[in-house]
């Protein structure tokens, strides 16, 4: 055999070796790109059952904490005494909402009260807890009581829901000064018989600063399909805008 021939017999069979050892090295990633694929799918399976399960005891512990607070009532503004022991402040509340509200609370209707916090320079809210969720109703009908004065009650909200009753303080205020009916239920906030959560009115910028013109727009948005809103007849806080920028204007 001809010496350029051996040489190139060999070359071929270097190359094929070579060839050889490649495929077997793609074949062996492809193996353990496999196992790190099939290792994903199984962590990610894993990683969904773990947000189930988690999303499902935030939900039962949400339902634990509306049950714990559903006879629960919270006081604000009820000066504090001092010295003032939970067996005084109970006394205190009876007192009051006989007075104020023309309630006869009795001791035993009181299952536990307190006070949040420790002692500082501003009045600290009261917690009561009572017996019977009736009465907790009866109280809360009976709340207009306290108009003309700083004390009011409410419900003791969880504690979402309370930090979303704040970022809604805002818009509800907004619009209480446009003369508009307005009435913060639970976390949501009802306007012209519609429910409105935080993220609805944060999907217009404009409602991000609780602005008028935001809930101006909002208001279009629920109504476009029931009314002409390009009317100022037909949509007062349309006019009530209006007439703001007027004054406004001429007293510039």
């Amino acid at each position: 055999m001809p010496k350029d021939q051996k040489e190139l017999s060999k070359f071929e069979e270097k190359l094929l070796a070579e060839i050889k050892e490649m495929r077997s090295g793609i074949n062996s990633l492809n193996d353990k790109f496999e196992a790190l694929s099939s290792a994903y799918v199984t962590c990610k399976e894993e990683c969904e059952s773990l947000k189930k399960v988690v999303s499902d005891q935030s939900t039962k512990i949400k339902y634990l904490e509306k049950q714990l607070k559903r006879k629960n009532l919270i006081f604000w503004g009820i000066p504090e005494i001092k010295d003032e022991t939970n067996v005084r402040l109970e006394e205190t509340m009876i007192d009051l909402l006989r007075e104020k509200l023309q309630i006869e609370l009795l001791p035993n209707e009181v299952s536990s009260i307190r006070r949040f916090g420790r002692p500082r320079d501003h009045i600290r809210p009261i917690c009561m807890e009572l017996v019977s969720e009736k009465r907790k109703i009866e109280i809360l009908k009976s709340s207009s009581g306290f108009k003309g004065s700083k004390m009011g009650v409410s419900l003791d909200f969880p504690k979402d829901v309370a930090e979303e009753r704040k970022k809604l303080k805002p818009f509800y205020e907004k619009a209480k000064q446009e003369g508009h009916k307005v009435k913060m239920i639970g976390d949501k906030l009802l306007l012209r018989n519609k429910l409105y959560s935080l993220s609805d009115l944060k999907e217009d910028r404009s409602l991000s600063a609780g602005t008028v013109l935001g809930m101006n727009n909002l208001v279009k948005q629920s109504d476009a399909k029931k009314e002409d809103v390009s009317s100022p007849l037909k949509n007062p806080l349309h006019l009530n805008l209006r007439s703001h920028s007027r004054d406004k204007a001429s007293s510039s």
